[in-house]
């Protein structure tokens, strides 16, 4: 009996492998059209990705080999000025001095710029006390025609005298003391500035201002004095220049700033009624650009300014690049307001030009 049940196991196993095998070798063709198909597949993947790294690889040959990595060049030596100061002269920059102390600032340095000497004689030539001419143009204008615009500059004016009709600050008779005319404008500037919104105030203790030029002229009855604070952190390497398409200069700057600058345009129509002001500014700003370092080399940024501006109707257009001031100095814009000097925003240059 159990051979019998073994040999119908065995007839039963031959019939299932005779029926069935047609069906296993579809089933083991189709797995080796699988197989030959990943096999393909993987080689064309292989080959299309080789194909992709290849033209990845070539294209960044081609833009590396097209970059050039720039070389920072040398750091200009600092610009200083052997000068001997008229005896006025030191007297008006050792009281400044002696104030900025008082008020927690560091002190200023002499410069010799040739535009406030010219525009206290302007004033005391054609009686017009006002940080405008006759035309209608401000102080920054005539820092660029006569001193280059290489540095930022804010225009500080006093006046004094006994009779005619320019308009005075204080009345001393027809005896001037010049020197107590200095030490006075300058203590009204600091002191009791609030009609001008203590405007001269903050450009005298600016502690972004570290140079000043000073100029005075003066006669018989009339006495003029103009205070340019200066703001002097760059040595240029190609100074600020504008060739009726592009605004331009290259420098570096004193990393006592941070490291986003930018360049603002100003512009204004002059007009002749300006000079009953008894403040300036450059007009209103009308283009903004953002000015980003190249390197770093030592203690020092450099930048590399080329901005396009086409100048579209006459008039007096202004670059301005600013900065932040990054030293931490506790001082008083206007009297009893301590605030840091932190991140304050700082013009660099001033550079005016007029479209005719």
């Amino acid at each position: 009996m159990r051979r019998l049940a073994l040999a119908l196991t065995a007839l039963l196993a031959v019939l299932l492998l005779l029926y069935a095998r047609p069906a296993l070798h579809t089933a083991w063709e189709v797995a080796q059209e699988g197989l030959n198909a990943i096999r393909v597949n993987a080689t064309q993947l292989e080959g299309a990705v080789q194909s992709a790294l290849q033209r990845l690889f070539t294209y960044l040959n081609a833009t590396l080999s097209s970059i050039h990595i720039r070389t920072l060049p040398p750091v200009p030596p600092e610009e200083t000025y052997n000068v001997t100061l008229t005896p006025l002269q030191k007297f008006a920059l050792d009281y400044l001095n002696e104030v900025r102390e008082r008020e927690g600032v560091p002190p200023v340095q002499w410069m010799p710029l040739k535009t406030p000497q010219f525009r206290a004689e302007y004033m005391l030539k054609t009686g017009i006390y006002s940080h405008y001419d006759a035309e209608g143009r401000e102080p920054t204008y005539y820092y660029t025609l006569l001193d280059g615009g290489k540095y930022a500059v804010g225009e500080n004016i006093a006046a004094m005298g006994c009779g005619g009709s320019i308009y005075l600050l204080q009345r001393y008779g027809c005896h001037i003391n010049v020197t107590g005319f200095i030490s006075w404008a300058i203590n009204a500037m600091v002191y009791n500035d609030s009609g001008s919104h203590w405007g001269h105030r903050i450009s005298l203790l600016n502690p972004c201002n570290n140079y000043v030029s000073i100029g005075l002229a003066y006669n018989s009855s009339k006495v003029f004095l103009t205070i340019y604070m200066v703001s002097k952190w760059v040595r240029w390497i190609k100074p600020p220049t504008y060739n009726g398409s592009r605004f331009t200069a290259e420098g570096y700057v004193n990393d006592t700033f941070g490291s986003t600058y930018y360049v603002v345009v100003f512009y204004y129509a002059p007009n002749s009624s300006y000079v009953k002001l008894h403040h300036y500014d450059w007009g209103t700003p009308i283009a903004t650009f953002t000015i980003y370092p190249e390197g770093k080399n030592g203690a020092f940024w450099l930048i590399d300014v080329d901005v396009p501006f086409k100048a579209q109707r006459p008039g007096l257009y202004t670059f301005v690049i600013l900065g932040y001031y990054e030293k931490n100095i506790i001082w008083e814009p206007r009297p009893g307001e301590r605030e840091s000097s932190e991140r304050e925003e700082c013009p660099l240059d001033t550079y005016t030009i007029e479209v005719s």
